[in-house]
């Protein structure tokens, strides 16, 4: 049993931008972890949040087990007892599936103290509402929004942001070339055919 890859493949880009269900290949079976949406976001930050003001000393152990549980179990929809059922490495191998499920939460980070901070605070919050914004903007309902995971609003609003700017782009030499000579016009023209081929237009 190979653990998951942080290394970002087409595959992986692919499965983020659908919102693909993510699986998980343990000993007992396998498990199918639907990344994190924004509605389900609070409750997530919640734990996060708790498990970061944990003290690390022996005295928290069991706390800090029984929120790593309801953590794994948020993300992976299977019941705490069961989780507490696995093995060490199923254990193991299930937590870092939820993680690479989740690379906007969690990248490379340990789950427990993932990004809980930027997460919860009013950086990371600013950073949700502009990619909410933008999405409402470009003809996103929210009422869809609330069911997009983080990497889907994380990719699809920064590809309206790189559509927007080549938009912007397009009018500006439009109007430059609207000004120019008919000389200038067809140099503009050519450059701008030239690029487009490059891009496989």
């Amino acid at each position: 049993m190979n653990a998951p890859s942080h290394e970002r493949s087409l595959d992986q880009s692919l499965k983020e931008l659908l919102g693909l269900p993510w699986p998980c290949h343990l000993s007992t079976g396998t498990v199918m972890l639907n990344p994190i949406t924004l509605a389900g976001l609070p409750d997530l930050i919640e734990l996060l949040n708790l498990s970061s003001s944990m003290p690390d000393d022996d005295e928290s152990i069991g706390d800090r087990l029984e929120v790593a549980l309801a953590l794994v179990a948020l993300m992976s929809g299977l019941d705490p007892a069961d989780i507490a059922a696995l093995s060490d490495s199923d254990f193991a191998f299930l937590e870092a599936a939820c993680r690479a499920a989740n690379p906007s939460i969690f990248g490379d980070a340990a789950l427990p103290r993932a990004r809980a901070k930027g997460a919860a605070g009013r950086h990371g919050l600013r950073s949700i509402e502009t990619s909410v914004a933008l999405l409402v903007e470009r003809g996103h309902r929210l009422e869809d929004i609330k069911g997009y995971t983080l990497a889907q609003i994380e990719q699809l609003s920064l590809a309206h942001a790189r559509l927007a700017a080549e938009q912007r782009i397009n009018d500006l030499v439009i109007a430059r070339a609207a000004a120019a000579s008919g000389k200038g016009y067809k140099s503009i023209a050519q450059s701008l055919q030239q690029a487009l081929a490059r891009l496989g237009g």
